[in-house]
Formats: C-alpha cells, sequence, structure tokens
C-alpha cells in the first residue's frame, strides 16, 4: 500500500509540474498566483475524473487517478512542453511570507482543535457525513455511490485518505480528514490572496491583501472548519478559482483558451460540490465571458455573435452536462426534490449583517464602480446577481418558504464577495481614486444601518422568527462576531456539539473490528447499532464503524434495538444503558474500556 501511494505522489507531482511549467505567456508570472490555481485545477482534475471513471464504471482509485495523472502529464509534456520554453515565474517575497505565514496559522488552529485529550471536536455532526461519505468513495471506488450531486469534495477527501491510510489506517482516517481539512483553509485563504494579487503589485495594496486574505480566512472559511461543512468551503474556493480565470482573459499576453478552461472547471466544480451556488455563478460567468467577448470585438470592429456561442459552448458544455447528470440522472432527481430540502433547519452559523459592515462601504463602491465599462467583471457583476438571489431567499425566508439554514448559507459566498470587492475598492483608494464616491458610499450603507435601528427592524425579525436573527452573542464581537465565534470554539473545545476522546474512537475501532472488512456488498452486514441518548455519538459510532448512516435509523436513542443488529455499541454514560443493564448483560462483550464496550450478538 505504501508503493502505491508513493506512485500516486509522484503522478500527482508529475501533473503538477506539466501544469505550472507549461508555457502561457511570454510574460513573467507570479509564482504564488500559479501554486494556488494549479492546486485547484488539479483538485478539479480529480472530481473530473472520478465522474466520468464512476460513470463507466471503472474503479477509483489513488491506482488508477495516479495512472490517469501520468497519461495526462505526458501528453501534456509531449504537446505542450517539450521544445518549448519552460513558463517563467516571478517571486516575491510578501507573497511567500503570506503563504509561509498563513500555514503557520492554520498548522495552529489544527493544534488547538485536534491535538487535545477529545481529537474529534466540531460544532455539529455534519462532518460525520463528509467523513463516511469520502469512507464510502474509497470502499466504493465509485463516487456514484454516495452523494452523487455533490461528490466535488468527497472524491478530495477520498483520494487524501486513501493516500494517507499507511498512516493512518482504518478508523484512524478521521485524522487524514481533519488535515485535509486544514488544508483545505489553507487554499481558501491562498486563492483569495491570488485572485486578489492579479490586480495589482504596489507594495501598499499587497499589504492590504495580506491583511485582507487572513481576514477572510480567518473569517467564515474558518467557520466552515469548526463546524464540519466541508462541501460549503470548498465551493466558495470554486467561486474565487473561477474569478481568477475571468481575470486571466483581461491579462496581456495570456492564451485566451487558458482562462476559459480555469472558469470550466470551477464552473463544473461548483455543480458537483454545491449545486446551490451553480445558478448564479454559471450565469455571471455566462455574463463576464460576453462582455469581454464583446469589447474585444468592437476594438477590432466585429460584433459578429458566432465566436461569442463558440467561447460560451466550450466552457459551458461539459460543466452543464455532468452537472445535470450527476444531479438529475445518477442523483435520482435530487435537484427536483431540492425544494422540500430547502425547509430543513440546522445548526450553521448565524449573522444577518454586521459580520460584513467594516467591509460593506468598499464593496459597494468596487459595484458602483462597475459603470464603467472596463470595471464589468466577474465579482462585480456576481455581486449584483447574488445580490437578487440572496434577497429572493429571505423573502422566501420570511415566507417560511426557505429554513434560516439555508439561507445563512449563502453567506459563505457573500463572505468572499464583499471582502473581495472591498479589496477591489480598496486599490482604487490607494491609487487616489473613487475618493468621494467613497465617502457617499459609506454615508449610503451607514445612513440604512441607523435606519434599520431607529425603526427596529431587527427586533422585527427576531418576533417573527428567532433564528432569522439572532441575539448577538458574545456581545463584545458585534460587527465582528464571526471572529469572536471561532475563537469561542477554538479556545474552549468543550463547548463544542461534539467532543470525543481517545476512549471513544477506540469503541468505534472495536465495532469496526467485530463486522470484518468493510466493502461495498457487505455495508449492510453485521450491521452496527449505538445503544446511547446523544445524538451526535450514534452518528459518530455509525461513522467510526464505517457504517453508511444515511440508510439506517438510529433506533439506539429511543429504546433498545429490535432490529437485525449483530453488534451494539453501548455507551455506559446513557440512561438505556443504566435502565438496560440486565438484557445487555446478557451478551457476549468483545471490547470494554471507561466509555463503554461492544456486544456481539448470536
Amino acid at each position: 500500500m505504501i508503493g502505491v501511494s508513493i506512485f500516486y505522489i509522484l503522478s500527482a507531482a508529475a501533473l503538477f509540474a506539466c501544469v505550472f511549467f507549461y508555457p502561457k505567456s511570454g510574460e513573467r508570472q507570479n509564482a504564488v498566483v500559479w501554486l494556488a490555481i494549479a492546486i485547484m485545477a488539479y483538485e478539479c482534475w480529480m472530481a473530473f475524473l472520478g465522474g466520468v471513471l464512476s460513470l463507466a464504471h471503472v474503479p477509483v482509485s489513488i491506482l488508477s487517478v495516479g495512472i490517469a495523472n501520468f497519461v495526462v502529464a505526458f501528453l501534456i509534456y509531449r504537446f505542450g512542453i517539450r521544445g518549448k520554453k519552460l513558463q517563467r515565474y516571478a517571486v516575491r517575497v510578501i507573497d511567500i511570507v503570506f503563504a509561509v505565514a498563513l500555514a503557520v496559522a492554520v498548522a495552529y488552529i489544527a493544534y488547538l482543535r485536534f491535538c487535545t485529550s477529545a481529537p474529534i471536536v466540531y460544532s455539529t455532526i455534519d462532518p460525520v457525513d463528509r467523513l463516511s461519505a469520502a469512507q464510502h468513495v474509497v470502499a466504493a471506488q465509485s463516487v456514484i455511490y454516495t452523494y452523487p450531486n455533490m461528490f466535488f469534495g468527497h472524491m478530495a477527501n477520498a483520494m487524501f485518505m486513501e493516500l494517507l491510510s499507511p498512516a493512518f489506517p482504518d478508523v484512524l482516517a478521521f485524522r487524514a480528514f481533519e488535515i485535509k481539512e486544514a488544508v483545505n483553509l489553507w487554499l481558501a485563504g491562498l486563492l483569495f490572496y491570488a485572485a486578489l494579487r492579479q490586480y495589482s503589485g504596489k507594495n501598499f495594496q499587497c499589504g492590504v491583501f495580506f491583511a485582507l486574505a487572513f481576514a477572510y480566512a480567518l473569517g467564515y472559511p474558518l467557520n466552515n472548519g469548526l463546524y464540519g461543512f466541508g462541501y460549503l468551503g470548498i465551493s466558495v474556493s470554486l467561486v474565487i478559482f473561477t474569478q481568477i480565470g475571468a481575470k486571466l482573459l483581461h491579462a496581456d499576453g495570456m492564451k485566451p483558451w487558458i482562462g476559459l478552461a480555469v472558469i470550466s472547471m470551477g464552473c463544473f466544480g461548483v455543480g458537483v460540490s454545491y449545486t446551490l451556488f451553480a445558478p448564479p455563478v454559471y450565469v455571471a460567468a455566462f455574463v463576464a465571458i460576453a462582455l469581454r467577448a464583446r469589447t474585444q470585438a468592437e476594438a477590432k470592429g466585429d460584433l459578429c455573435l458566432v465566436p461569442v456561442l463558440k467561447k460560451e459552448i466550450c466552457v459551458f458544455a461539459v460543466p452543464v452536462i455532468l452537472t445535470v447528470v450527476f444531479t438529475m440522472v445518477v442523483g435520482r432527481g435530487d435537484a427536483a426534490s431540492a425544494g422540500s430540502q430547502l425547509t430543513a433547519e440546522g445548526a450553521i452559523f448565524r449573522n444577518l449583517y454586521t459580520d460584513f459592515l467594516p467591509y460593506l462601504p468598499f464593496a459597494v463602491l468596487a459595484v458602483v464602480m462597475a459603470a464603467r465599462r472596463e470595471h464589468r467583471d466577474f465579482a462585480r457583476v456576481l455581486a449584483v446577481i447574488f445580490a437578487l438571489f440572496q434577497g429572493y431567499f429571505f423573502v422566501q425566508m420570511w415566507r417560511g418558504g426557505v429554513s434560516t439554514y439555508y439561507y445563512y448559507k449563502l453567506n459563505f459566498a457573500a463572505w468572499f464577495l464583499i471582502l473581495f470587492l472591498a479589496g477591489l475598492a480598496a486599490d482604487a483608494l490607494a491609487n487616489r481614486k473613487r475618493s468621494i464616491a467613497f465617502l457617499a458610499c459609506y454615508a449610503v450603507v451607514w445612513g440604512l444601518v441607523g435606519v434599520v435601528g431607529v425603526l427596529g427592524l431587527e427586533m422585527r425579525l427576531t418576533g417573527k422568527k428567532y433564528d432569522i436573527n439572532p441575539v448577538q452573542t458574545p456581545a463584545s464581537g458585534v460587527c465582528f462576531q464571526v471572529y469572536s465565534t471561532n475563537m469561542l470554539y477554538l479556545l474552549d473545545v468543550g463547548k463544542n456539539v461534539v467532543y470525543l476522546d481517545w476512549d471513544f474512537i477506540e469503541l468505534g475501532a472495536a465495532a469496526r473490528a467485530a463486522r470484518g472488512e468493510s466493502t461495498a456488498a457487505n455495508y449492510f452486514e453485521n450491521r452496527v447499532e449505538p445503544v446511547c441518548d446523544a445524538f451526535e455519538h450514534a452518528y459518530w459510532i455509525d461513522c467510526l464503524a464505517d457504517e453508511h448512516i444515511d440508510q439506517q435509523p438510529v433506533t439506539g436513542l429511543f429504546a433498545l434495538p429490535e432490529s437485525d443488529a449483530k453488534i451494539w455499541v453501548v455507551v455506559k454514560d446513557s440512561e438505556l444503558y443504566k435502565n438496560n443493564k440486565a438484557r445487555i448483560y446478557a451478551y457476549d462483550r468483545v471490547f470494554e474500556n471507561d466509555a463503554g464496550f461492544v456486544c456481539a450478538l448470536p
């Protein structure tokens, strides 16, 4: 197995090197920008390959992906690199410092979260679904076996977990999952910084971008990791990736097809990572490409629509087709049933608008600047479309057609848009442009805040439904609640909903050993049943035992199981155990520790 992991690493390195050094422009490119592009492009490639191989019933594993990596790397080298000059790069100290500083910060955050007496620490039980889905991709060697309409993150997690399986085997796979989530946080910040660095290389602006990128990463992306959503964070990173591709279309000397390819990969990724974001992103990308093509056509005096349509078809054909296939065909109409799902509530960070206020006047200025054609780029087009999209969701939330849970998911994408546009506005202001317009935007934003306060609109929303506008806690972070909330969960891990120590993890390992090797064929054989009171305990027992948690009820929460389960995992600190000791003691115990024991039923 170690040999296969080494083979996969070499294949990924070969493909990464070919993409990174492929000649894209005669001009020097920013190394950190293309580092971020190459990493995310590789994840898009993995998702695409996983989807195609699954549809063709070819096993998906690090071996098959590794073989495909070498084949594609050879083709890129043979037809795109051999005999040509390699792409030249410029490396600036501030870019390297940012990448390293962010990596150190992420490593320290991971240490605070996972290097405690409770190595599994989350604010929700959502990561159970993500970890379990990745385990099923590994076992079934297919992305179709699990969540087919949002498999992007599951595919990436599965390959990473399989890669690290020699170091983190069986039940310890959750460690590889946690490491990958930390990498995703680092990549989110790096992509944000890279997207801004495409606009300016001046020292002051680079310093502003540095600070904004940290402010971005330590806000909603970190919160995404604390809550364990996974798919939500990676989908926003794919939106940033699409923005980078759109900017490449404007880069002097850059081959146009490169920007179009990045946009296409980003749209595909959004479509199969979190389909809810797909409509506004697809529309904004379509408009951005059309606007760029129109500008180029006007410069040539040719307004023919055929070249524009060709570009649009090339960009959107694969993303649209595969998104439809995986959501409507393979996904058994999951997208069609989304309307009923949108009313489901769940645990999520809720902040109506105060977290955005420090950056909002700058973002409004950036949108106002789009009145001039040269500023009508993807981010500003998406900001307008997304504002309408979120406004519609707000109305539906008020009417009860959409849950607050799904409405507040939109804030994760809004966080990127507002902070990114704030960076663009700061760049314009640094060049002594638009200062009067900024003052007007600043006055309008805070004037609206004053009107909201005077009219008591927030209290009306809270009175309508508390979760629409929950009480600001902690009170010290009115305009920075996301940061203070994140720090609360980081510095006091006992505040988290999920807090599982090593004894509990040993129970999961014993249950996994009792049920035998897990494959796609025997997920429902030797079934594990949790006997406990806590909802999160029941779900994590299933996950650690490598059970398919979405296909069976957690009956142990309500009564002793009367099902055909062969293995019981009994948590001692539960009323079910304390009230039914006589019955439970009638069965043989195959493992026991301070947290509980595992029974094997005859």
